[in-house]
């Protein structure tokens, strides 16, 4: 059996102390930045108290023999050499503070310069004000070392903004970082900005001498006591569901939606639509979420936060528990109202505001799912504009959360990951994540601001999992499997210790999905809930709608669809100037760019941003405006992405 190659090192025998003069670093790379670097400054001022004590030490010590020697030198032969000795190590002590601290301090643990004493003697008020004027901390960090005194002074003056910075840093590199920006602290007298830090980072390795054992312990540790607080009552392990094997006949067979019977071997519990329908809908709501707490699957666990984030792969059942959750709730408050915001055109259908792709029927998938992510843009901006509470009726679902928020340019998306983080819990409402990711750091990256250990310890983050079930010989297929369990806010795979939430039970699996033939619980819950399911039909904007009609969403819409065609030369004619005088400001400047431009070419809404007076406008109002240039006759509009003058 071959052995493994050593691990090499990259330390030298000169340098191996460095690291172990620090706190632990597995701390720093965990995630505890602002504790690593308070722990690292109170360090320092214990470094320098040390040393303080021992020059005073020595100077007394040393002083005593000499003193002693001095006096006794007629008895004993052996007095003169404790003088010597005495002597020497007084000087050399009073050595040392000289050159630490600057200042001459024959007398131990007197401090401040002897000759400025000496120059105060007679007059009280100049002793009192040089008295005052000493600080003590700035005194005692004169009796580190050179880079040691730097690093303090840094830590004392940038805190904050160090624990900003390294927070946002990639794990594995924050070492690396701090002793990067301290060493630019100490050469340039100025810390380096956020884009440099970005930069330099990308060029940097994750430090492999990191003890992963320290980190997985870490880890551990910090899942108990989170599980510690959340769980009040023992753990329940649910068996996992057996895995579905379905024929090719089943999962290719063409039909838009099939039932399954009830289990025949349910319990007596087992709910019918048909004994439930007599029932209000907040009855058969309570009635439905206290069958599933019986069945094993703790529904009213997962509604434990006005903020809820459902996490997993791919095709793991996030969206199904988003719609269960959304269905409950809304039989349960008739008055609430249900805002749903996602991606692509695969929705569930229950009773919402939707706003998908579906809305944008025609449209290319980039482009329908841009005009979304626009949209929840502006409605989290008019959300946050609200009073505060005033949105107790809302729900809030944004599914897809992470496509929707990479197609906003980066100060949009910093903006809404910021609301979302630190201010949505004021309006009142509750929200709904749906995120494919593994971490906080993959959804917001730098644009999180220091809030992620905020925003984790202010929502529930329920993690599931898929399984794997065969469609024939050699073909398998990922569904989800319909376990669920609180997942660790620093791994969103991993589950808390005690946070298993149970699977959906069989009785809720009635209803097949019409794209995967699987069972599918949403349709199956809606059985329960029929006057709350609403198909959402491909929905189209009417051609000759007026643009002051509308909203400026919708003006940013009609004006993408502006049906035009592409640059056919159109014969040259006068332009009205009365149609000049009735545009806009902001349409004037735009005519104003189009006709003073030297490249004679179409020309893209990138290429109109990069104007500084016209960037600030926003992408809403630029293309507000251009709209109106092409209904004036003043511009073509190539029907997709590009405008153009007629004689170009």
């Amino acid at each position: 059996m071959e052995s493994k190659p050593l691990f090499p090192r990259l330390e030298t025998p000169q340098t191996a102390h460095i690291r172990a003069s620090y706190p632990t670093i597995e701390y720093l790379e965990n995630g505890y930045v602002a504790d690593w670097l308070k722990e690292r400054c109170d360090q320092l001022l214990e470094l320098a108290r040390e040393e303080r004590s021992g020059i005073n030490a020595n100077k007394l010590i040393c002083g005593a023999v000499l003193t002693t020697g001095f006096f006794l030198h007629a008895l004993s032969p052996l007095a003169p050499i404790g003088v010597v000795f005495g002597l020497v190590g007084y000087i050399h002590g009073c050595f040392i503070d000289a050159s630490r601290t600057g200042s001459f301090s024959p007398l131990p643990f007197v401090r401040g310069n002897v000759l400025d004493l000496a120059g105060t003697l007679g007059n009280t008020e100049l002793r009192e004000a040089s008295s005052n004027w000493a600080d003590e901390f700035e005194q005692l960090q004169h009796y580190l070392s050179l880079r040691e005194r730097k690093e303090y002074e840094f830590l004392n003056a940038h805190f904050a903004l160090l624990t900003d910075y390294l927070t946002q840093v990639e794990p594995l590199k924050r070492f690396h970082a701090y002793r990067w920006i301290l060493d630019s602290f100490i050469q340039f007298k100025a810390i380096p900005t956020t884009e440099q830090i970005n930069a330099h980072m990308t060029l940097v390795q994750p430090d492999l001498r990191i003890n992963n054992n320290l980190l997985n312990a870490l880890d551990e540790h910090r899942a108990q006591i989170e599980a510690s607080r959340l769980e009040a009552n023992k753990a329940k392990f649910i068996e996992p569901q057996p895995i579905k094997y379905i024929s090719d006949d089943q999962l290719y067979s063409g039909s838009s939606e099939k039932s399954l019977p009830f289990p025949q071997n349910s319990s007596s519990d087992t709910p019918s639509p048909k004994t439930l329908l007599n029932m209000s809908l907040p009855q058969r709501a309570n009635t439905i979420i206290n069958l599933l707490n019986a069945d094993g699957f703790k529904i009213d666990e997962v509604i434990g936060s006005q903020i809820i984030a459902i996490t997993g792969n791919q095709r793991g059942g996030k969206g199904t528990l988003a719609g269960l959750l959304t269905i409950l709730s809304a039989a349960d408050n008739s008055a609430l109202k249900v805002e749903y915001f996602t991606a692509g055109i695969d929705i569930y259908p229950f009773a919402c505001n939707l706003h998908s792709a579906l809305n944008h029927n025609g449209r290319k998938a980039d482009e329908a799912d841009l005009l979304v992510a626009r949209k929840l843009l502006q409605f989290l901006k008019k959300l946050e504009s609200s009073e505060p509470y005033s949105n107790k009726n809302l729900l809030v679902v944004i599914d897809e959360a992470m496509r929707l928020l990479s197609l906003l340019e980066e100060n949009e998306r910093s903006e809404a990951l910021q609301f979302l983080l630190s201010r949505f819990e004021k309006t009142g409402a509750t929200l709904i994540l749906v995120l494919h990711a593994s971490n906080l750091t993959s959804i917001a990256g730098k644009e999180t601001g220091g809030l992620a250990a905020t925003f984790k310890a202010g929502i529930n983050f329920i993690g599931c999992q898929t399984q794997s079930v065969s469609i024939g010989a050699l073909r398998k297929m990922n569904v989800a499997s319909g376990a669920y369990f609180k997942a660790n806010p620093n791994n969103f795979g991993e589950p808390i210790k005690g946070g298993e939430l149970g699977s959906i039970p069989e009785w809720l699996k009635t209803k097949l999905h019409p794209g995967n033939n699987q069972p599918d619980p949403v349709r199956s819950l809606l059985t329960f809930f029929p006057e709350l399911h609403q198909d959402h039909n491909p929905v189209s904007i009417p051609e000759r709608e007026k643009l002051g009609q509308i909203d400026d969403i919708s003006r940013l819409e009609l004006a993408l669809l502006i049906e035009q065609p592409e640059f056919i030369d159109a014969p040259k004619t006068e332009v009205d100037l009365g149609v000049k005088k009735d545009l806009s400001d902001l349409a004037l400047r735009l005519l104003s760019f189009f006709d003073n431009a030297k490249n004679q070419e179409p020309k893209l809404l990138a290429d109109l941003k990069k104007k500084d007076e016209l960037r600030l406008e926003g992408d809403i109002k630029l293309i507000t405006a251009l709209s109106e240039l092409v209904n004036a006759g003043q511009l073509i509009f190539d029907g997709k992405s590009s405008w153009r003058k007629h004689d170009w």
